[in-house]
């Protein structure tokens, strides 16, 4: 898993690259994720992620495997339903 974590690799439902971590979510950005969004059916195509804000405060340190973290996202056009 320590190795694995910073590579970047495509993800098995919608062969995008899928960044494995918290650094590369943020190094991949809005762009990447609004193009994730649109894929998986998520986001109307006329809406985009403008900002992903990592949550600095709050650490999370159980779980399976894989690395955890929080975000928050802004987008383009605030639509009810999306958070």
């Amino acid at each position: 898993v320590m190795e694995g974590h910073n590579k970047r690799a495509p993800g098995m439902l919608y062969g995008l690259e899928f960044p494995w971590s918290e650094e590369l979510l943020l190094e991949m950005g809005p762009g990447w994720l609004t193009k994730a969004f649109h894929a998986a059916g998520t986001l109307e195509k006329d809406n985009a992620v403008t900002k992903i804000i990592p949550e600095r405060r709050v650490k999370v340190t159980t779980g399976n495997n894989g690395g955890k973290f929080l975000f928050e996202v802004r987008y383009k056009n605030k639509r009810p339903g999306l958070h």
